[in-house]
């Protein structure tokens, strides 16, 4: 067994048995206001269950504002019962795929910026946090931020 596949069935054993995680728990609504420095809305949640995912969406209540931040959580115990993917799957796949992402440093086990934003691979999950355009020196700083934050507030659930 290589090390990244044992790496690989620890995390699926060790999130397997932890209740699932919501995307809110990575980011509340108060740090989202804090984090884009503007109040926004109650967040708009989704699931996607055929790839794990959970996500919401904080939208600035300013109508004139573009500003949002958007986290999406994808952990092994939300997928489908006897699923080949895991989220350390999916996120090495949109890796392998890119050719202009962003290398992050100091952010979960691994972490990129590409489209739609930072994309974190974490003891097993797979976050995203979008924010906006990428290309924007302010967004970056807030999704970087953001994820920061949102590894920081899945460790203390672990």
């Amino acid at each position: 067994m290589t090390a990244t596949t044992a790496t690989t069935a620890a995390a699926i054993k060790s999130t397997s048995n932890q209740s699932l995680i919501e995307p809110e728990q990575l980011i509340s609504k108060a740090e989202a206001e804090s984090l884009i420095s503007e109040s926004v809305a109650e967040g708009e949640k989704t699931e996607q269950k055929a790839v794990g995912m959970k996500q919401i969406f904080y939208d600035a209540i300013n109508e004139d504002s573009k500003l949002f931040l958007q986290v999406s959580i994808t952990q092994q115990g939300f997928m489908k019962e006897g699923s080949s993917q895991t989220p350390e799957k999916i996120y090495q796949q949109l890796k392998s795929d890119q050719e202009n992402e962003i290398a992050v440093t100091g952010i979960g086990d691994d972490a990129m910026i590409c489209t739609p934003g930072l994309h974190i691979l974490v003891d097993g999950y797979y976050l995203v946090i979008s924010a906006g355009n990428t290309s924007l020196e302010a967004t970056r700083d807030i999704i970087k931020k953001a994820g920061a934050l949102a590894v920081d507030n899945l460790k203390a659930l672990e």
